[in-house]
């Protein structure tokens, strides 16, 4: 077998060179920032929130014989003609939703007029035992409300995201 002169040295800096190389050093000095990037795409809107949801603290009302009147500040012309406004009544371990007919011809329902809701009830129209709450839905929510049972008030404070 023969064997070329240059075989032999040919390997010997091969070697060399590939095991002489080495990553280890200190760090170099930071690179310069780099400009801005491009502004992105504009988002899809989303689904409409419960955020804009106006609900009253729980309140007691001072009936004049069968009839009160609740301060609603922010019941507006828009959510009585676009909205959903919803009346509570809170009597021991109960919480109701108004309009409430019982036997014997007695009731409880309410109308409302731009910033006032009015109250007319024989059966929950005790100031020590009863309290009232209203809930207002603007305009904008109403297609979540398809699946919520009003009548339900727990089911009503959990998916509008009220306190009880």
């Amino acid at each position: 077998m023969r064997i070329s002169r240059h075989q032999g040295p040919l390997r010997e800096y091969t070697f060399v060179g590939i095991t002489s190389c080495t990553k280890d050093g200190p760090a170099g000095p930071q690179g310069a920032k780099g400009d801005k990037g491009d502004k992105g795409d504009k988002g899809n809107i989303g689904a409409t929130g419960t955020a804009n949801v106006i609900h009253s603290n729980w309140m007691k009302l001072g009936f004049s014989g069968n009839a009160a009147v609740i301060d609603a500040p922010r019941l507006t012309q828009d959510i009585i003609d676009k909205g959903e406004i919803n009346v509570y009544v809170k009597s021991p371990n109960v919480v109701r939703k108004l309009n409430i007919e019982e036997g014997g011809g007695h009731y409880a329902t309410y109308v409302f007029f731009k910033g006032n809701i009015f109250i007319y009830s024989d059966i929950y129209n005790d100031y020590d035992r009863d309290s009232y709450r209203y809930i207002l839905i603007p305009g904008g929510v109403p297609a979540r409300k398809a699946n919520i049972n009003w009548d339900n008030y727990s089911e009503v404070c959990k998916s509008l995201g009220t306190e009880p």
